[in-house]
């Protein structure tokens, strides 16, 4: 087998439902698009489905885990709805290969704030709020001095709520604005928003 073609669609295998299903069906035609021969794609499609299931499912709830860790504030805010986004969000959107886990959580919020339909409800300043978190993450994770976020709702207030350990049910429809602020290319970084 050709060890590259093969991981890469092994790889694709178990991160893309909707490239697993079209493979179960015909391994030959989607293994053809990967470089394999019919045999080689025969062998693959031998793996358990329910193996290949049960890996996916632990990818995914790798993948909540580590963006539950980076967006704080958004789990804080939504709650149970939050992992019930996530899931929405992990079976349309592919992770690339070489990601970080911060750049799964930048699409995430990315991803919810742009849905036209969400099959979760969630009032307009909680994507505003996922959208200052994911505004946040960018910048400690990018080379910038300064960046400036803007708001149509009070969720830079939200957000030192939030640190203070203090319960956020709304915030006020105003505009905000939150300027980021690094030091020094490799020194502390600083929020400030009014």
């Amino acid at each position: 087998m050709e060890l590259a073609a093969t991981q890469k669609l092994l790889a694709r295998i178990l991160t893309d439902s909707t490239l697993r299903n079209r493979f179960f069906a015909d391994p030959v035609t989607i293994g053809a698009s990967f470089g394999l021969s019919a045999e080689e794609a025969r062998v693959l499609a031998e793996l358990p489905k329910d193996d290949v299931h049960d890996f996916t499912k632990s990818i995914r709830r790798q993948r909540l885990e580590t963006v539950t860790a980076l967006l704080p504030d958004s789990v804080s805010i939504l709650g149970r709805r939050f992992g019930e986004l996530f899931r929405e969000y992990v079976v349309k959107e592919q992770l690339p290969a070489d990601a970080h886990p911060w750049t799964d959580a930048i699409r995430f919020c990315t991803a919810c704030v742009k849905a036209k339909k969400l099959k979760v409800e969630v009032q307009r300043w909680e994507l505003e709020l996922m959208r200052y978190e994911g505004a946040r993450l960018e910048f400690l994770h990018g080379e910038k001095l300064l960046q400036f976020h803007f708001s149509m709702s009070g969720v830079t207030r939200a957000a030192k709520a939030l640190a203070a350990g203090k319960a956020v049910t709304s915030v006020l429809p105003i505009p905000g604005i939150a300027i980021f602020i690094r030091w020094s290319n490799a020194g502390a970084v600083s929020v400030l928003s009014i």
